[in-house]
């Protein structure tokens, strides 16, 4: 309804002449523009929280971003004002906390709870074991083989023990003679001449160590373009006898960076997994190494030819009940360390998250469903099994409080019953450990073309578990960075329908609580399913969405 004002505009009239007149005031209606109109009928709705009845138990909250409730500005006095409990995003999850040697990073932590002491608000910790937004790095290499790196070595051929006039064996004719560097004019060389000739050196290498071991030569060179520089390239070939016959093409040594007429140091280097090598060549002791520069006018120098060698080292798993021991430790750390910093704050708990597999949906998640698994995801349960739940819960109880209550957690239950099947076995299988769960929190994302007839009925086979229901976040996306004023309100209608829903099928003793998957819109973010704007007005403001609208009528539906 849209609310007019009247303004009364009286004029006077003087005549020079004449005496005064009374003129009747004139009367005329000013009407609003709609976007004032709907700015008062949003803000005309009180705080949410206070819509819940006078010593209600229910939860309403939100997550939020650590920083922005830890620096006690905006957000926090708003967060306060409307939930009584909040949930911390991303920046408290395993992955954030968790640093590459293990230890625990728990500042901005700090700082947050903190802040929840001087509000004295409820903390619902969010996916304390789960497999997203894991610290991978950390947890894959703890868990990792152990590897003994094998023996490695240098097998080096310069020419210092040689005599001046000195000559090795050549391929294809040519010589190749020791003498001084002509470059330094001390020390000794190897002079290489001819037309596509190349040395040839009687190579025997220490004991256990064989041709395979061997990875890469390296040699200097010096050469001018007009003898070996450049050419057809370098050629090595191998042989177990005195001759070597074939060989492999490499770059030229100008391709490694070689100046013409001056010293290339260890730049040159030539892979030994280009050569091919055969079975029986690979377990060559001695052996025969050619090498040289195809050129048609040879005239270069070449020292210190250095074989590479390496021996591959012993790998040893890590038996299965090893790597038990080392994840439930550190299962044990993460969790004892949550509970520490935030043991007067953490009231209710998300002890497992996403359990259940999308794909299968009666068995647990796996990374064996997936192609590659990506950076920060790890599958507890691929390695501690079904007990990891198990370890999860013993732990959360014996580092938590005992009156906080404990929920799993799990998402894509839309539509999906054999999952909420799924979810019910593996609760049953806890149980029969000796494990109390105290109720079942579920994610709910819907978008503006989605029937809630679907939602409706996940509702009902919630409430016939007979545990207590938790959404864990509530999302209406509008998916548009530009949403119009009628997808808006078509966000406000949805907002109020799951509301209303959920306290239609949810009997009273069963409900707990909801949060809404993010109080504030970012300009960047194209789902704008939060319940202020940010980018509205003033950075020092937050605007109310009509969802906000949607979710307060939602609340006074539920409990008029």
């Amino acid at each position: 309804m849209k609310n007019i004002k009247k303004y009364g505009i009286v004029a006077s009239l003087a005549v020079l002449g004449f005496s005064c007149a009374d003129i009747d005031p004139l009367e005329f209606d000013v009407e609003k523009p709609a976007s004032i109109v709907e700015f008062d009928r949003i803000n005309a709705f009180d705080d949410l929280k206070s819509y819940l009845p006078e010593n209600s138990s229910f939860r309403i909250g939100s997550k939020i971003p650590l920083p922005d409730y830890g620096s006690m500005g905006l957000y926090y006095r708003v967060m306060n004002r409307n939930f009584n409990e909040i949930t911390p995003s991303t920046e408290a999850s395993h992955g954030a906390v968790v640093q590459n040697d293990g230890s625990l990073n728990l500042a901005s932590l700090e700082n947050f709870f903190d802040a929840v002491e001087v509000s004295g608000i409820s903390v619902y910790w969010n996916n304390l074991i789960t497999h997203s937004g894991q610290n991978s790095t950390y947890l894959n290499s703890i868990i990792a083989p152990l590897v003994i790196p094998g023996d490695e070595g240098t097998y080096l051929i310069n020419f210092e023990d040689s005599e001046f006039g000195d000559n090795f064996p050549m391929h294809n004719g040519g010589s190749s003679v020791v003498v001084t560097d002509p470059v330094t004019q001390t020390g000794k060389v190897l002079n290489v001449l001819g037309p596509q000739t190349f040395p040839m050196f009687s190579i025997t290498l220490p004991d256990g160590v064989t041709l395979g071991d061997v990875e890469t030569l390296t040699f200097d060179f010096n050469g001018a373009g007009c003898c070996g520089l450049y050419g057809q390239g370098l050629r090595m070939g191998i042989s177990d006898g005195p001759t070597v016959s074939t060989f492999t093409g490499y770059g030229s040594p100008a391709s490694f960076g070689a100046p013409d007429g001056g010293w290339s140091r260890n730049a040159i280097i030539l892979p030994f997994a280009d050569l091919n090598l055969t079975a029986s060549q690979k377990e060559l002791n001695s052996f025969t190494l050619s090498v040289g520069s195809a050129t048609g006018a040879a005239n270069y120098f070449i020292d210190n030819l250095r074989l590479f060698w390496r021996q591959e080292g012993e790998t040893i798993p890590k038996t299965g009940e090893e790597i038990t021991e080392i994840l439930t430790y550190e299962m044990d750390k993460w969790i004892s360390g949550i509970a520490e910093v935030g043991n007067e704050g953490i009231k209710t708990w998300n002890v497992l998250s996403h359990p259940m597999s999308n794909d299968n949906p009666t068995e647990l998640r796996s990374g064996e469903e997936m192609e590659s698994i990506p950076d920060g995801t790890f599958f507890w349960q691929d390695h501690l099994g079904p007990q990891y739940g198990v370890l999860a819960f013993q732990m959360a109880r014996q580092y938590g409080d005992s009156d906080d209550l404990y929920f799993i957690n799990e998402t894509g239950l839309v539509g999906n019953p054999a999952k909420l099947d799924g979810l019910m076995q593996y609760i049953s299988y806890l149980e029969s450990n000796g494990v109390q769960v105290d109720g079942i929190a579920t994610e709910i994302r819907i978008d503006l073309s989605s029937s809630l007839a679907q939602v409706a009925s996940l509702f009902q086979q919630l409430a016939s578990t007979g545990m207590r229901i938790k959404i864990s976040s509530l999302e209406v996306i509008l998916d548009s960075t530009n949403p119009t004023p009628v997808m808006m309100n078509r966000q406000e209608d949805l907002y109020t329908e799951l509301v209303e829903s959920y306290f239609e099928h949810i009997p009273s003793n069963q409900q707990y609580g909801m949060v809404f998957g993010r109080a504030v819109d970012l300009q960047e973010d194209p789902l704008r399913q939060g319940i202020w704007y940010r980018y509205r007005t003033s950075e020092n403001l937050l605007d109310r969405k009509p969802a906000y609208a949607g979710i307060a009528q939602g609340l006074i539906n539920a409990f008029d």
